[in-house]
């Protein structure tokens, strides 16, 4: 996601996060059919990837419902679960969120994280709210 002051929380200043061309959810021109998004991970320095690394990551991943609604509304964390697998190998990570259910307005965010190797890492489930503007 490009960086815009103002508008891009100054998390994103921190990590390297590159998504894929199908991901790119704030691009308002583009037809939207999944709540699916793909990006890569990395420490914007090169530095190892840890344990923890992987937790922050996780949690850091956009909302996916973004990808078939646009960038509109806010969806607050209820809760989280990750699940660890492995350390991972040297290198970019990546990752996959998916949601498959709006239910009252809550939605489960469901992520996988594999490292460079392609070995499964982690996974992580997030209850939310989605938020969205009146009209």
């Amino acid at each position: 996601m490009p960086y815009k002051e103002g508008f891009t929380p100054v998390l994103e200043k921190q990590i390297d996060r590159k998504f894929t061309p199908q991901s790119d959810w704030w691009d308002e021109d583009r037809p939207r059919a999944r709540a699916c998004l793909d990006a890569y991970y990395a420490w914007p320095g090169g530095e190892d990837i840890d344990l923890f690394s992987v937790i922050f990551f996780l949690d850091t991943m956009s909302p996916p419902i973004f990808n078939r609604l646009g960038s509109r509304g806010w969806v607050p964390s209820l809760e989280l679960t990750v699940h660890l697998k492995q350390s991972p190998s040297p290198g970019p990570l990546r990752m996959r969120g998916k949601t498959d259910f709006i239910t009252s307005g809550f939605l489960e965010k469901d992520d996988e994280i594999w490292d460079s190797e392609g070995n499964l890492i982690g996974q992580a489930r997030q209850m939310a709210k989605l938020r969205m503007p009146k009209t």
